[in-house]
């Protein structure tokens, strides 16, 4: 039996601001990292990549690792993607649950 090495949690979204803020900074980037954010099914601090696919569409995937040995899969699929995303990038870019399609 195979055992995966590690899982992501991958979240599909659609913000223009979300878009239009990173090019305010000059952020300009495909892969964006974030390190120590806090999302709301765990109480530690996770790492994760925002994948840009279009800054003109305002189109990303948020790439979240997670442990499936520390946390239930089934748990983390129940939790509301939207909030996920807002938790990790609300603080450091003012995007708020209006600027998430």
């Amino acid at each position: 039996m195979t055992q995966d090495i590690q899982t992501f949690l991958n979240v599909h979204f659609v913000s223009i601001k979300l878009a239009k803020a990173l090019q305010e900074k000059g952020r300009n980037a495909m892969l964006h990292f974030f390190y120590n954010s806090r999302v709301n099914y765990t109480d530690s601090e996770v790492v994760g990549c925002l994948v840009n696919h279009s800054y003109s569409k305002g189109v990303f995937v948020m790439q979240i690792p997670i442990s499936t040995d520390i946390v239930n899969l089934d748990e983390i699929l129940d939790v509301k993607s939207k909030q996920v995303v807002l938790n990790a990038l609300s603080t450091a870019l003012g995007i708020t649950e209006q600027d998430i399609e």
